[in-house]
């Protein structure tokens, strides 16, 4: 039983010229499966027209038009990506500022939007077939980014420059009160 993968290279060489005896070893079937195929769709040896040719050139044409399509579509998709995080975010925002909402309404808006937020990367990561990409990169070479925490002298060092104005930064304010400390 041939493929249709078979079938199709099979037909393309006859009409193109090829012997039977050569499409039954680059396809890997037997000259009887062969005869019985062409015969089924009345395909000669040479039997290739301009016709089949101008069709074959219309259908690339329309697998190029096809490819248009689905670029857009992409784009579109990840536009729309886009601000669907943008809302998310703001959403987010006013949930979490939002004193009067009880905190059970608050834990299942952020489930939805925790949901909401997992089918966006994954529409993502289709789109940019990042899974292909990741495959490639070699875990090992990624440098490994240090965190470094401050001690409370060095806390104290980057507070008194800001609070000095030595980097013309006087309106953020006081850093004093923006240190948090570690566990806090």
């Amino acid at each position: 039983m041939l493929s249709p993968e078979q079938k199709r290279q099979a037909l393309a060489h006859r009409a193109a010229g090829w012997t039977l005896s050569s499409i039954a070893e680059k396809v890997g079937a037997s000259v009887s499966s062969l005869k019985r195929l062409f015969d089924e769709h009345s395909v000669k040896r040479g039997g290739i027209t301009d016709e089949m040719i101008a069709a074959a050139k219309n259908e690339l044409v329309m697998i190029g038009d096809l490819r248009q399509e689905i670029a857009s579509m992409v784009r579109d998709d990840l536009s729309l990506v886009r601000k669907a995080r943008t809302a998310i975010s703001l959403v987010l925002d006013q949930i979490i500022n939002d004193d009067t909402t009880p905190a059970v309404v608050k834990a299942r808006s952020l489930a939805g939007l925790c949901t909401a937020m997992n089918l966006n990367q994954a529409a993502y990561r289709r789109a940019l077939q990042v899974s292909k990409h990741e495959a490639s990169v070699d875990k090992d070479q990624i440098e490994a980014l240090p965190i470094h925490f401050m001690s409370q002298g060095e806390q104290d060092a980057v507070a008194s420059l800001v609070n000095s104005d030595s980097f013309g930064l006087a309106e953020i304010g006081d850093m004093d009160s923006d240190i948090v400390e570690e566990g806090s």
